[in-house]
């Protein structure tokens, strides 16, 4: 069985990446979240952000968020 691997960038970060990723404090970015200026949802104790938040913001989105995947070639295509 072969595997091919793939470099994927996630959709979404948590609000401490977030805020590593803008240059601003994570309490800021809680501030932010609280008042309703930034959109996010929230997932067990963790506030999740659309990286196309920072696309909207005009900021590109870091190249090392990338993470691999190996999928085998039995793997199931999702839709």
């Amino acid at each position: 069985m072969s595997r091919k691997s793939q470099a994927i960038k996630p959709a979404n970060v948590n609000a401490k990446t977030f805020a590593q990723i803008v240059g601003v404090s994570y309490p800021t970015v809680l501030k932010l979240i609280y008042s309703g200026e930034l959109k996010s949802a929230r997932i067990g104790n963790q506030h999740i952000i659309p990286l196309s938040t920072l696309t909207a913001m005009g900021l590109d989105v870091p190249a090392d968020l990338t993470t691999t995947s190996t999928t085998g070639t039995n793997a199931k295509e999702v839709r």
